[in-house]
């Protein structure tokens, strides 16, 4: 077999190490910021600062969910149209790229807003930007449903050594 012919299995091997590497650098950004804020970080941000940041992180949040649906539910109309396997699935992988960065951005922004304000509120927003995140761990049951795919293109992206053409 050519090393250059893309199996079902290794492309959702590389779209999970795609999701899992962003989920865990906002993560380990949290962790981090939390061991910093614990071992008596001083918090750098004015009343000033601290008002815009409670105004605009959970903005910026918002934007980014309902951004990262939107531009995922666009993308992936221009997804379904495409006829052959191969397109549909680089497509929807840039997609998912989109949908990922999406809700990364704000995470990392509230992260920092945290670290600079040391307000526990924002813990509370990271997490369920965390968990927003990992539900959007992609499989093949999600791509199947997504992309609406046909008997015989479901039957190939089922099959692991399948080769994607």
């Amino acid at each position: 077999m050519d090393p250059l012919k893309l199996t079902t299995k290794d492309y959702f091997k590389s779209l999970k190490i795609i999701h899992f590497a962003l989920t865990l650098g906002v993560l380990f950004f949290t962790i981090i910021s939390t061991v910093l804020m614990e071992i008596g970080f001083e918090s750098l941000a004015t009343d000033e600062m601290n008002k815009a940041f409670l105004f605009a992180i959970p903005v910026f949040a918002l934007a980014g969910i309902f951004g990262s649906n939107f531009l995922f539910n666009s993308r992936l109309k221009v997804c379904k149209r495409q006829t052959n396997l191969k397109k549909k699935l680089d497509e929807y992988r840039s997609a998912l790229v989109v949908k990922f960065a999406l809700i990364e951005g704000p995470s990392f922004l509230t992260v920092i807003a945290y670290l600079l304000s040391g307000n526990v509120l924002f813990l509370g927003l990271i997490l369920v930007l965390l968990t927003i995140m990992i539900s959007y761990r992609p499989t093949k049951e999600k791509a199947i449903n997504d992309l609406e795919l046909d008997y015989n293109a479901r039957q190939m992206v089922e099959n692991p050594d399948a080769v994607i053409e």
